[in-house]
C-alpha cells in the first residue's frame, strides 16, 4: 500500500479539501462508520501535510436525507466523493472498509441526481 507521504503536496491538499467538503455536509452521511473512517483518513492526510491534529469530526445529531440537499450541495458532495475515490487516494486508505463505504455513498448520490433529472424531465414534458 502506498503511503500518503509519497503523494505530492498538491494531491494531498486536494484530498484534504475533498474530505473537508464531505464533513461540511456531514448531516447527509449514512450512519456513523463512514464519518469515523473518513475522519481518521482525513487526519492521516493532515499528518502527511504537517498540519496539527484536530479533534475527529463527530457525526452530529442532525440527520438529513439526500433528498434535502440543494442541487449545489449535491454536486459538491458528489464531486468530493468522486475525488476521494480516485485510485491514488483509495490506495492509501488503510482501513479496507472506507473505500467500499465511499463507493456506496457515491452510488446513492448518483441515484439522487438521476432521480432529480428524471423528475425535471417529466415536469418539462
Amino acid at each position: 500500500m502506498p503511503s500518503l507521504r509519497e503523494l505530492p503536496k498538491d494531491q494531498l491538499t486536494t484530498a484534504r479539501t475533498a474530505a473537508d467538503s464531505v464533513f461540511k455536509l456531514k448531516a447527509y452521511l449514512p450512519g456513523n462508520l463512514l464519518a469515523m473512517l473518513l475522519g481518521r483518513w482525513r487526519e492521516d492526510v493532515g499528518d502527511a501535510l504537517g498540519l496539527p491534529r484536530a479533534d475527529l469530526p463527530s457525526r452530529g445529531k442532525e440527520r438529513r436525507g439526500l433528498d434535502q440537499l440543494t442541487s449545489t450541495e449535491l454536486d459538491t458532495l458528489s464531486g468530493a466523493v468522486v475525488i476521494l475515490l480516485e485510485a491514488r487516494y483509495t490506495a492509501t486508505m488503510d482501513d479496507p472498509g472506507l473505500s467500499p463505504l465511499l463507493r456506496e455513498f457515491g452510488k446513492a448520490l448518483d441515484d439522487e441526481k438521476t432521480e432529480r433529472e428524471q423528475l425535471q424531465a417529466s415536469i418539462a414534458s
